[in-house]
């Protein structure tokens, strides 16, 4: 933040915090319940000041979602009334590695666009329901309106992704509903060979294999098609030639056979089992640090 502060004062606007398995998409679901509260089908409690100069439903629309800059736009639309803060909260929900049949998932898309590849397309189930959402998924995700922090605010720096600066980035919506704000993060879990492609420092404690297939099924929250609309935009922004040449490798490993940038021909299978003997060692060798650590404190304390 104070790199762009400093370097690009002019330029510097929202800036989020999220990992590469995180989106930052429109939640239907909070204008789902704004148009349920507004027609008395349920007694939802909406906040106040909910203002917008477009349609209230105009953000929601596959014809917005496919338009570039539209979540900039609804973040100016709706941040004198709701999202009003410096450092906003955005919830997040996750998405399991239960798939939908592919031929359903290629619907009216082009042919050489593979969902196989996409994990925004290829992935549609939630783990848990909307109303469950801050169990199912943990604290929400920061995004900072650069543009409006101050020198004083940035001499805070011991955060997290949570609350990068603690000044403005307040606990009172760190676990807010899914459909309470016009935002969401979707987290995709991903399959095996993506969930532990990553050399995360997590490994062997968090991010287990067995916590992986946990979630791996899990369909509570059903399928949707939220952040859908995204493919289609990108395509009618750049062409179908320019989309293919920057679409081609997504999705795809940097070892993968099928990347262009080649690498070691491994299958998919070899890549999971291996990841799979890697991250169970490594657990396993954690619990017995945990238990010797324990013992040693018992033997301390006698």
């Amino acid at each position: 933040l104070q790199h762009l502060k400093k370097n690009y004062p002019e330029t510097t606007s929202y800036t989020t915090f999220i990992d590469l398995d995180e989106f930052v998409v429109v939640s239907d679901e909070y204008f789902l319940e704004k148009k349920e509260s507004s027609s008395g089908k349920n007694g939802t409690r909406q906040e106040e000041g909910l203002t917008t100069t477009k349609s209230e439903y105009y953000y929601s629309s596959e014809t917005s979602k496919q338009r570039p800059n539209h979540l900039f736009h609804l973040l100016q639309d709706f941040k004198s009334s709701i999202l009003g803060d410096t450092c906003i909260h955005i919830p997040r929900i996750l998405y399991s590695a239960a798939e939908t049949p592919k031929e359903f998932r290629q619907r009216n898309l082009p042919d050489w666009i593979d969902t196989d590849q996409f994990d925004t397309l290829r992935y549609r189930y939630r783990t848990c329901k909307v109303k469950n959402a801050n169990i199912g998924i943990g604290r929400a995700k920061a995004i900072i309106d650069a543009s409006s922090l101050g020198l004083d605010d940035m001499l805070y720096d011991n955060g997290n992704c949570h609350r990068p600066l603690k000044r403005v980035c307040h606990l009172r919506n760190i676990y807010r509903r899914y459909s309470s704000i016009p935002l969401g993060i979707h987290h995709y879990l991903g399959s095996w060979e993506s969930y532990s492609f990553r050399d995360d420092a997590r490994k062997g404690t968090l991010r287990t294999y067995d916590k992986w297939f946990k979630n791996s099924n899990r369909t509570t929250g059903g399928a949707d098609d939220e952040i859908r609309p995204w493919i289609v935009g990108f395509v009618q922004e750049f062409g179908t030639t320019l989309a293919q040449e920057l679409l081609k490798d997504v999705g795809l490993a940097a070892h993968s056979k099928n990347s262009s940038g080649g690498g070691a021909n491994t299958t998919n299978n070899q890549t999971d089992i291996s990841n799979v003997l890697e991250w169970r060692t490594l657990n396993i060798t954690q619990v017995r640090r945990g238990e010797r650590r324990r013992q040693q404190r018992r033997e301390r304390g006698k």
